[in-house]
């Protein structure tokens, strides 16, 4: 099943390529969101039952909520950026309703494939939020070129080394990435049960991340940017081995 979805979205990713999404389809993109993330949260809830899974995701949920309303307002954690009218309706006039939904299972993924590889807790943290900057290099260049939002420069703390660009992304946003990554793993990991944090997490939570990553590497491929697609190849190749070749846990 989540093969054939993989297959799936490479192929949207093309078609999203060549005919950009207007911001009257803007529901479409939401059904997207929502369509990727649901393998990560069944896993979740398979994993910790419903009302754990629920607490994790609400919790995440309202951080990711809180901490982009605070980066549209003030430029910090990322820098400066506004959103278009293409994820969804904006809360508080600000943050797309499909924020948490499209974060949360990028988080949970950076997680469990730390935990996989990481045994102490802060390497495991700091692997979660290095793994996430490295899911952003891939994500936001496609979503920039295919204008879901636009930075306009540095932020706060605008000068030189933070302004640097990456494909019309500034370097502030993947520190931003790094620092609010980190918070986030640790959310969850304080959220998560004593007798589940002592265990490895199920490679199931990867799946929504996979797809992710799928769709955006097979659309920054047909939009050629190609540092992107291929940061993107490198994680596919990442995340197949565990997702498809390994027993599950």
């Amino acid at each position: 099943m989540l093969f054939a979805a993989a297959i799936f979205f490479f192929i949207s990713g093309f078609f999203v390529a060549r005919f950009p999404v207007k911001p009257e389809l803007a529901w479409v993109s939401s059904i997207f969101v929502l369509l990727m993330a649901m393998p990560s949260y069944l896993a979740l809830c398979k994993w910790l039952g419903i009302k754990r899974a629920l607490l994790c995701l609400i919790v995440l949920a309202i951080y990711a909520v809180v901490v982009e309303f605070i980066a549209v307002k003030t430029g910090l954690p990322y820098g400066e950026f506004r959103h278009f009218d293409k994820i969804g309706y904006r809360l508080f006039d600000t943050v797309p309703w499909t924020v948490p939904f499209a974060w949360t299972p990028l988080v949970l993924a950076s997680y469990a494939l730390a935990a996989h590889r990481f045994e102490v807790a802060r390497t495991r943290l700091f692997g979660s939020a290095l793994i996430l900057v490295v899911i952003d290099l891939l994500l936001d260049p496609g979503t920039v070129a295919q204008k879901f939002w636009q930075y306009t420069h540095g932020g706060i703390l605008d000068f030189a080394p933070l302004n640097w660009r990456f494909y019309d992304v500034p370097f502030s946003n993947f520190l931003g990435w790094l620092l609010s990554g980190f918070f986030a793993s640790l959310i969850l990991m304080k959220t998560l049960p004593p007798d589940k944090s002592q265990v490895l997490p199920p490679r199931g939570l990867l799946s929504s991340a996979f797809l992710v990553i799928v769709f955006w590497t097979s659309a920054c491929l047909w939009m050629q940017l190609w540092l992107p697609a291929l940061v993107g190849a490198a994680l596919i190749s990442i995340f197949i081995k565990p997702l498809f070749f390994a027993d599950s846990s």
